[in-house]
């Protein structure tokens, strides 16, 4: 299996979670929350006919989003597999959640910054004058016998 075939079906793996679990797992990104460590598992336990390869690339797709580190970022409770609290983020899993923020911020920055200056650089190119006409034969011809007509 390609790797794109692998990341679709562990991105519809994350819809079925939804589906069987939805006060823990959400298909919308900006609602998604920091999971029970451990929560593999569980669901492994409640879903014995899962694949564990397939869940843990499902898994890591789902925390390497965006609104799941900013909710841990922000020390939002873990959950279970009920939605219900099962423990806080440590310091470190907090910080290490606002770094991966400030990385997102950053690339989104870098991106945006990136379509202004090329944006600039197409306004700059369309309002610069033509360029020169290049000389051609004929010109190259014409001067010669300007040259000679002059001596």
């Amino acid at each position: 299996m390609t790797k794109g075939n692998r990341n679709a079906a562990a991105i519809a793996l994350i819809a079925e979670l939804a589906e069987a679990f939805p006060q823990t797992f959400f298909v919308d990104r900006v609602r998604r929350r920091p999971l029970k460590i451990g929560i593999r598992n569980d669901i492994l336990a409640a879903r014995p006919g899962l694949e564990p390869r397939d869940l843990g690339l499902a898994l890591k797709i789902y925390v390497s989003c965006f609104g799941y580190q900013r909710q841990l970022a922000n020390g939002t409770d873990r959950v279970d597999l009920n939605g219900e609290i099962a423990g806080k983020p440590t310091p470190g899993q907090i910080k290490g959640g606002a770094n991966c923020v400030k990385h997102f911020n950053d690339k989104r920055m870098a991106a945006a910054k990136a379509r202004r200056e090329q944006a600039a650089a197409i306004k700059a190119k369309a309002s610069a004058p033509p360029p020169a006409r290049r000389i051609g034969l004929a010109d190259l011809r014409a001067a010669a016998a300007a040259r000679k007509a002059v001596a």
